[in-house]
């Protein structure tokens, strides 16, 4: 978190991988990579974001990553 005298910025970079043991249905494996800015809005119950994420997964015998979801995402997050 980057304090800053209007508002809290937090950057935020996670990733996530799941082998083909661990994964469900077709998929031979899963991966997620996301990327994000948030900012509190309104004490520290709103905060509203700008990201990026990139979910991947593998099927059968192709052992190439299939893009499954690749897009910019923009919100607001609230917590009670």
């Amino acid at each position: 978190i980057i304090p800053s005298r209007s508002s809290p910025i937090g950057i935020i970079v996670e990733g996530y991988m799941a082998p083909s043991i661990t994964s469900f249905g077709e998929t031979d494996g899963i991966v997620e990579v996301e990327g994000r800015v948030e900012v509190e809005i309104s004490g520290s119950s709103t905060v509203g974001y700008v990201g990026y994420r990139y979910l991947g997964a593998r099927f059968g015998e192709d052992n190439d990553l299939s893009e499954v979801d690749d897009n910019l995402h923009v919100g607001i997050r609230l917590t009670f």
